[in-house]
């Protein structure tokens, strides 16, 4: 369902902008990584952060996404 989520909607907001940056490692296991790292949208002159952390596994040597938490980070006022 996922898979299909994303083909689904590639081109659907063209003005979408995502900037990846402070990313860390917080956990590695010969089966896992645990990752956080921050996200920031840009799409029609809005800007929109959020901290994520993600869980892949590695199931016959591939990627496997496990769990994702997305935090969004308040505007300042």
């Amino acid at each position: 369902e996922v898979e299909s989520l994303f083909r689904n909607n590639t081109g659907i907001r063209p003005d979408l902008r995502i900037e990846t940056d402070a990313c860390e490692t917080l956990d590695q296991s010969e089966t896992s990584v645990t990752c956080r790292y921050r996200e920031t949208h840009h799409e029609n002159g809005a800007t929109h952060v959020r901290w994520s952390i993600a869980i892949i596994e590695f199931v016959s040597g591939q990627p496997r996404w496990r769990y994702l938490q997305e935090t969004a980070v308040a505007e300042s006022l």
